[in-house]
């Protein structure tokens, strides 16, 4: 809660360094990232779980998103087919005020989303908090899928072509091409915000394409 005072996470372990301490969102939630030694983590957890004005205490994990697959946006333009869509846009091919975040890697300028990708947020890199470009593929992608323009001759067909995108930003690069991880801290991050939004009624829908819990978050 936002008064919980983070000396009591130094007075369990002395070698905890504070990495954010967000001020309350508009929900009063406060969220504390700090770094752990892996081989004090759950004691930590453990202690910080009974202390009042904890709400919740767990690590970081990293959740998996990956686009390394050559074929890709043939498959799903395959199987958006299954779904009859042209029968689905004559009744509705969505509305441009309505809003669908897309919590992912970014979203790049595309010619499929010309004109409808809005301003976003980036919650990995707090100082550059409006830097929302894809250097993955996979957010651009899983936009394209939402919103891609139709009957424009390139590109891919998209479920609401109409509606409008908002890059959230909250995963990173990982290890091999086309991957990327993202840390459960920065998906909370988002979240947090896109509550403020929402009940500033700026969005209307919220989407989450992720796959496993690769670890926790070490760094």
């Amino acid at each position: 809660s936002g008064d919980f005072n983070t000396g009591a996470i130094r007075e369990i372990e002395p070698n905890a360094e504070l990495l954010q301490d967000a001020a309350p969102d508009k929900t009063g939630v406060r969220v504390i990232a700090v770094r752990i030694p892996d081989q004090h983590m759950d004691a930590v957890i453990g202690g910080l779980r009974g202390l009042p004005g904890v709400i919740a205490a767990d690590k970081s994990w990293l959740m998996s998103v990956h686009t390394d697959d050559p074929a890709w946006e043939g498959q799903l333009a395959t199987g958006l087919l299954r779904f009859d869509l042209p029968r689905a846009w004559s009744v509705s091919a969505g509305a441009p005020n309505v809003r669908v975040a897309v919590i992912d890697t970014g979203i790049n300028a595309i010619p499929d989303l010309a004109g409808r990708v809005d301003a976003g947020i980036n919650t990995i890199d707090s100082g550059n908090p409006t830097a929302t470009s894809d250097a993955v593929g996979h957010g651009t992608s899983v936009a394209a899928i939402i919103a891609a323009s139709i009957d424009n001759a390139i590109g891919m067909a998209g479920v609401a072509p109409n509606v409008h995108i908002v890059p959230v930003k909250a995963c990173r690069p990982y290890l091999s091409e086309g991957l990327a991880v993202c840390p459960t801290l920065f998906l909370r991050n988002a979240l947090s915000w896109l509550a403020g939004e929402a009940l500033a009624g700026r969005i209307d829908v919220v989407n989450m394409s992720l796959g496993a819990i690769l670890d926790f978050d070490s760094g």
